[in-house]
């Protein structure tokens, strides 16, 4: 089976440079990245550019590899019945931000699809992208006249693949002329086509389009995460400033522990106190070093359902704390709230030393990607569950929540505070994600208006004496003689340029 070493891609972790309002290629724009290394092409052409979004994301790419890549922007920019019909402004908004950037290797072909024809030889163009009009007799059209164009290493992309309504057609046309072709289908942000037209596509194009159905899962999965990233990001970033919430009490919006002030200084010494107890839990962390070795630095295809140290959500410090805790305590539950990357980093503790350990993970979307780790699988939000669930708990299991990170009415944070902990027993673990004491949330993070860690707060200070902190990741992040407990990892290069920070938060009922 031919496999991708997604370790050359580093370029889909790039952060794209253009995105408007029309957000619906977003979301495909690290398989733009990613694709446009895999095929190098010498001549890429869009069909149906708009505002540019997803045009620009393979130009950017092209730019940052430093291709030998001729663009080519095909589109009238008079729109159509799908896109809508726009002024003259959009095509100049577009061309002002482009020319300085791009008009070294890109060109505007202002015309109809069919015009742009006569501009291209046969066999010449290695990468297609049709976005035009969306209706079937005209996406059909497009594809069949422009398939003679296609070089022998050929690929053709098509969007909206999973779009069944307003007379969309392009599913239609996908289903007719995917199995003539290696193809693969992105399912996610209204669907992607990717069909290898050419006779003598690179290898791992081929991989790509000839993947087994557990690898092409993970690959969409994969793809899907890093631009549901994009999107989240850029919906925070464009949401109004809220350093100034104009109601009854103004109130203006700055990290307090960490600007104003240093760090919340009780806070700080709670956590101080327990620093013995965090070394003592380190050091039998650190005795699993030849286990953490073993783990890969980047995600492999071979194994897709095993965790890897360089993803997206769950650095370092915080993947060997998970994994020592359930190593160490062998609960015979261990309870999620949120799963993903660290899903993985659980089950691969739970194989190796803890056998008997049962795996329960809740999450209010569907997650494919990491059913299969899992001993039982609740897709539903936290707010609708039973909370019987928890009364399951005993001394020693673990109760992993990364949620929505907000308290608000009905959340789910407001529902694990003030239902889920004080129904559990004394003695169950508690993780918390992206906690910073005794430090405040980081400036940067303002917009996302995270608030459970205040929640943390007041029960760190009011509440202490029934829990006890097991291992703050943050204040340890600051602490160098702690985090010296793990050179062993640190020094060996395959930990190299691996951060040495965390946000995770355990605590113990007591």
């Amino acid at each position: 089976m031919k496999t991708i070493d997604f370790s050359k891609y580093a370029i889909c972790f790039e952060t794209p440079e253009r995105l408007t309002d029309i957000a619906g290629w977003h979301a495909h724009m690290p398989f733009a990245f990613a694709i446009m290394q895999m095929l190098c092409p010498k001549i890429f052409v869009e069909l149906g550019t708009h505002k540019g979004d997803a045009y620009c994301a393979f130009c950017q790419a092209a730019e940052k590899l430093n291709l030998d890549c001729s663009c080519y922007a095909v589109d009238s920019w008079r729109g159509d019945k799908h896109a809508g019909f726009y002024e003259p402004e959009i095509f100049e908004e577009f061309r002002e931000y482009h020319e300085p950037l791009y008009r070294h290797f890109s060109k505007f072909l202002k015309m109809q699809f069919d015009e742009a024809l006569a501009c291209f030889a046969d066999k010449s163009i290695d990468l297609l992208h049709i976005d035009g009009l969306h209706q079937y007799e005209a996406v059909k059209h497009d594809f069949y006249a422009w398939l003679p164009k296609m070089s022998r290493k050929g690929v053709i992309l098509l969007h909206d693949t999973q779009v069944y309504k307003n007379n969309f057609g392009v599913w239609k046309l996908w289903k007719e002329i995917k199995d003539k072709y290696p193809n693969f289908e992105f399912t996610h942000s209204h669907g992607l086509g990717v069909l290898g037209v050419g006779e003598s596509p690179s290898h791992d194009i081929m991989a790509l389009l000839n993947s087994e159905e557990e690898t092409a899962d993970w690959i969409r999965s994969f793809f899907s995460s890093l631009g549901k990233k994009i999107t989240q990001e850029d919906y925070i970033r464009k949401l109004p400033d809220m350093t100034e919430i104009e109601d009854y009490y103004p109130h203006n919006m700055k990290r307090r522990y960490g600007n104003i002030v240093p760090y919340q200084k009780e806070i700080y010494e709670i956590l101080s106190r327990k620093i013995v107890g965090y070394e003592h839990l380190m050091k039998q962390f650190a005795g699993f070093a030849d286990q953490f070795l073993s783990v890969e630095k980047y995600f492999t295809p071979e194994n897709p359902n095993a965790p890897h140290w360089i993803n997206s959500f769950f650095p370092p410090l915080d993947a060997i704390a998970l994994f020592g805790m359930i190593s160490v305590k062998k609960p015979a539950i261990y309870l999620e709230i949120g799963g993903g990357h660290s899903t993985r980093f659980a089950a691969e503790a739970v194989k190796r030393n803890s056998p008997s350990t049962r795996i329960i993970s809740l999450d209010p979307r569907p997650r494919a990607e990491i059913d299969g780790l899992c001993d039982t699988m609740i897709r539903k939000p936290l707010e609708e569950c039973d909370m019987a669930l928890f009364d399951e708990l005993s001394p020693n299991d673990i109760l992993f929540f990364d949620g929505s990170h907000r308290v608000l009415q009905n959340s789910d944070n407001t529902v694990f505070f003030f239902d889920v902990i004080p129904r559990t027993v004394q003695g169950v673990y508690i993780h918390l994600h992206d906690i910073f004491w005794p430090f405040d949330y980081p400036d940067e993070w303002r917009k996302r208006m995270y608030s459970e860690q205040y929640v943390l707060g007041s029960m760190l200070l009011y509440g202490h004496d029934r829990l006890e902190v097991v291992l703050p990741n943050t204040f340890i992040s600051w602490q160098t003689e702690l985090l010296s407990l793990y050179n062993c990892l640190w020094n060996v290069p395959h930990f190299d340029g691996l951060e040495k920070q965390g946000t995770s938060f355990w605590f113990v009922k007591v």
